[in-house]
C-alpha cells in the first residue's frame, strides 16, 4: 500500500527473469508466488466492512458513505490498472504458456 491506501501489487523483474533461453522452476515459482500475492491483495481489497469504514471517516450520514465508495472506487480502479499494464499481463501470458 501508499499514504493514499492504494494496493500496490508488486512485480518481479520480468526482464531479468526471461532472459535466459529456458524458464527453470524458480522463475516459475516466482511468477506463481506473485500471482498469488496479488489474488490475496484483491481478495482483501474487495472485502469492505461498510460500518468500519463509516466509522473512520470525520463525517457522518450520506457524505461520509459516498467518500467510502469513492475511495472503494479509486482503489479498486488502482488494482485494475496495475493488471492492465504490459507487465502484468506478460507475466499472465508467460504462466498460462507454461500451463500454470
Amino acid at each position: 500500500g501508499n499514504e493514499r491506501g492504494d494496493v500496490v501489487l508488486p512485480v518481479p523483474l520480468l526482464d531479468v527473469l526471461l532472459e535466459s533461453s529456458v524458464v527453470n522452476n524458480s522463475v516459475i515459482v516466482i511468477l506463481e508466488t506473485t500471482v498469488i500475492s496479488w489474488t490475496k491483495q484483491i481478495r482483501i481489497a474487495l472485502k469492505l466492512d461498510l460500518d468500519k469504514a463509516l466509522k473512520a471517516q470525520n463525517i457522518v450520514g450520506p457524505l461520509a458513505e459516498l467518500r467510502v465508495w469513492q475511495e472503494r472506487q479509486s482503489k479498486l480502479n488502482s488494482i485494475l490498472a496495475q493488471l492492465d499494464c504490459r507487465l502484468a499481463s506478460q507475466i499472465l501470458k508467460e504462466l498460462a504458456n507454461l500451463g500454470n
